[in-house]
C-alpha cells in the first residue's frame, strides 16, 4: 500500500524577537519527541512590530494516520514556553 503524507502547519508567535528558526525547529522536535525530526521546516514571518516579538510558520510532514496525534502534541499548552501562542497556520490566498 502507498503511505499518504500530509503537512501539519502551525503558526507560532509571541516569541522573543531574537529567536531564530533553529530554536523553533529544536522546540518542535522536542515536542514531537524526535519523531519526524527530519521533516520539520520553519520560516520566520514578518511582524507588524518586529522589535517586540517574532512569529513563525512551522510545517511538519507526517503520515496521514499520525496527523491528529501530531496536531494535538503541537497545540498542547505545556509543549511550548509560557506566553507563546500556537494556532493552525493557513496559507495566504493570493489573487
Amino acid at each position: 500500500s502507498v503511505s499518504v503524507r500530509r503537512s501539519v502547519d502551525i503558526f507560532v508567535t509571541r516569541l522573543d524577537p531574537e529567536t531564530d528558526e533553529s530554536a523553533v525547529v529544536s522546540c518542535a522536535t522536542d515536542v514531537l519527541q524526535g519523531q519526524y525530526a527530519d521533516n520539520v521546516q520553519c520560516i520566520k514571518l514578518q511582524t507588524k512590530h518586529g522589535n517586540s516579538y517574532s512569529s513563525f510558520h512551522v510545517s511538519v510532514l507526517v503520515d496521514a494516520a499520525d496527523m491528529k496525534q501530531v496536531l494535538l502534541l503541537l497545540h498542547a499548552a505545556d509543549s511550548w514556553p509560557e506566553g507563546v501562542l500556537v494556532r493552525r497556520y493557513f496559507k495566504p490566498k493570493h489573487g
